[in-house]
Formats: C-alpha cells, structure tokens, sequence
C-alpha cells in the first residue's frame, strides 16, 4: 500500500511540473487593421489600447467567446466589415 501512494504521489508531482495552457492571452490591439483579420478566443481577451480603425474592403471577424475590454477613450471605428457573431453559449463581450 505504501509504495502505491508514494507511486501517485510522484505521477502527480510530475503533472504539476508540466506548463499549463495560457488560456487568458491579453492581446493589446490598437492602430489600424488593413488586412483581414479573425480575433480568436486563443488571443482573448483583446485590450483596445487605443484607436482601431478597419480599413474599407477588410474584414474584423471576432470569433464567439472573444472578450474584447476597451481602456478609456479608446474605440473601434469600422470603415468595412465586422463580423462578430456569438452564440448563446459563447457570446461576443464588448466592455470597458
């Protein structure tokens, strides 16, 4: 019995030793977007540092479950397309 426990004991120690996924990526987005571009949920949450301006005939696709947190005074003017469809389990978050 002893020789189990210290066994998992060291499968868990080891586990633990493993990097961990970054699921929170903080991606700062300011400037303009002047190719087509998708925000994943990989790069979530997006922090708007500052103006983002997409340029006419480019695309801003925002996949669902993205977080996109704008800092004070900043904003997103869109001169093309913006795409951003969330669903009922993973919606689109606009915030400040």
């Amino acid at each position: 019995m002893k020789q189990r426990t210290l066994v998992t004991l060291f499968i868990c120690a080891l586990f633990s030793l493993l990097p961990t996924p970054n699921t929170h990526a903080d991606t700062p987005v300011f400037g303009n977007i002047i190719s087509n571009t998708t925000w994943t949920i990989g790069g979530s949450p997006y922090i708007v540092s500052g103006g983002v301006q997409v340029y006419p005939n480019i695309t801003l696709t925002i996949d669902p479950g993205v977080e996109v947190r704008f800092n004070k005074d900043a904003g997103l003017k869109i001169g093309g397309t913006l795409i951003a469809q969330g669903t009922q389990a993973d919606p689109i978050l606009f915030t400040a």
